[in-house]
């Protein structure tokens, strides 16, 4: 917080006040947004309980699961502080899709060295998981004719997005009760 006092010109009191509060806006604005952000916190805490119930019980996929755990807990933090938007390009003085790539890249490392956990998850949820790169998609080619208006745009980004999260945290949910299935005594 002191970083963001300092550096970003943000007064201390801004810092602990609701977004909407600040703006003067309607309480439930950003309301989905905020939800994504709570299914992003659910996921990585549930990816993490699986991580040390497999390792306390020498259950497969420890690791995956503590690396799902930590790539969630990222992508909540930038997508809370808009870190590949703003923050990122701001500092390295960079393209946003140099950000988005660089965590497309670590995505896609993360999903081949756990591609054997991965492949377990029930095809609902991958199907969902599969919007996550998909709103990534539209947000970096950002086709206007698909979709008539910027406005229409934005929301087949962010919805998309959404139902990828929800896919994201159920995959997660359904990996945990695996791990306490196989190690249940």
């Amino acid at each position: 917080m002191a970083l963001a006092v300092v550096n970003a010109n943000v007064s201390a009191q801004l810092l602990f006040r609701d977004l909407a509060a600040v703006a003067g806006y309607h309480p439930f604005t950003g309301a989905i947004s905020t939800l994504g952000l709570l299914a992003w916190a659910a996921a990585s805490a549930i990816w993490l309980c699986a991580a040390f119930l497999a390792s306390m019980k020498n259950a497969p996929y420890p690791k995956s699961y503590a690396s799902a755990s930590a790539l969630t807990a990222y992508l909540m933090v930038d997508d809370a502080f808009m870190i590949h938007e703003s923050i990122f390009p701001k500092i390295a003085h960079q393209s946003e899709v140099i950000f988005l790539i660089s965590i497309a890249v670590a995505a896609l490392i993360f999903a081949f060295l756990a591609r054997s956990m991965l492949l377990r998850t029930p095809l609902s949820f991958s199907l969902c998981i599969l919007m996550l790169p998909l709103s990534m998609a539209i947000d970096v080619f950002p086709v206007q004719t698909l979709f008539g208006h910027e406005e229409t745009r934005l929301i087949v980004e962010d919805v998309t997005k959404w139902i990828g999260i929800i896919g994201w945290m159920m995959g997660s949910f359904w990996h945990f009760l695996d791990v306490v299935g196989r190690t249940s005594d």
